[in-house]
C-alpha cells in the first residue's frame, strides 16, 4: 500500500457519479438485497465489460473472508467487481484510488450475462472481459455496496462519494456504520 493515499483520491475516482436510489439505512438491510457479501483487499484493476454508450472497470479483491452467501466451485480467491460511471476506463486511473491491499467490504449480486434483453438499451460487447474465464462477475448490490478504507484513514464509499471516520468491519452486516 502507498503511504501517499489519501480518501480524495477514491472519491474523485467516481466524482459526479449521481443514483437515483433509496439508501439503505442500515447494513442489515443491505445484507438482505445482496447475495454475497465478501471482505477482502484490493489486488487491482482491470478493463471491464464494454458496450453501446458504457464501459466498466472490474476491481479484483482478494477474498479474506465471506461473510453471506458463497462463491462458486472453481473461484480462484479473488471477487471481480464490475463497476459502471468511472471517469476512466484505464485500470492505472485507479492506482491512487484503490491501492494494492486496501481493505474492501463488498455487498454484491451476481452481473448479467450482457446477452440482450428487452427494455435495455446497451448490449454489452465483450462479455467475458475484465476476469479469467470461469470467474464469476459481480456488482455492487447498490451504491452503497463498496467501502473501502486504508490502514486508519477514514472510510469511504467511493461510488456515492461519501465518507466516514470509523473502522470497515463496522460496515459489515450487524454493524452500525452506513453512508446514503
Amino acid at each position: 500500500m502507498t503511504c501517499a493515499y489519501r480518501a480524495e483520491d477514491t472519491l474523485a475516482a467516481f466524482g459526479g457519479l449521481t443514483f437515483d436510489y433509496d439508501p439503505f439505512h442500515s447494513t442489515e438491510d443491505l445484507a438482505a438485497v445482496s447475495q454475497v457479501i465478501a471482505q477482502g483487499t484490493v489486488e487491482g484493476v482491470r478493463e471491464g465489460r464494454t458496450g453501446t454508450g458504457l464501459h466498466s472497470v472490474v476491481l479484483i479483491l482478494h477474498t479474506g473472508r465471506v461473510v453471506k452467501g458463497e462463491l462458486p466451485r472453481g473461484n480462484d480467491g479473488n471477487v471481480y467487481l464490475e463497476l459502471f460511471g468511472a471517469r476512466s476506463s484505464d485500470p492505472l486511473y485507479f492506482t491512487k484510488a484503490f491501492p494494492k491491499g486496501a481493505t474492501v467490504v463488498a455487498f454484491m449480486v451476481p452481473a448479467g450475462d450482457g446477452a440482450p434483453r428487452e427494455g435495455i438499451d446497451a448490449t454489452i460487447e465483450n462479455p467475458k472481459a475484465g476476469r479469467p474465464d470461469g470467474q464469476a462477475l459481480y456488482l455492487p448490490a447498490g451504491p452503497q455496496g463498496l467501502v473501502l478504507q486504508v490502514k486508519e484513514q477514514d472510510v469511504v464509499w467511493p461510488l456515492i462519494g461519501e465518507r466516514a471516520p470509523g473502522k470497515i468491519a463496522d460496515t459489515l452486516p450487524g454493524g452500525d456504520l452506513i453512508r446514503g
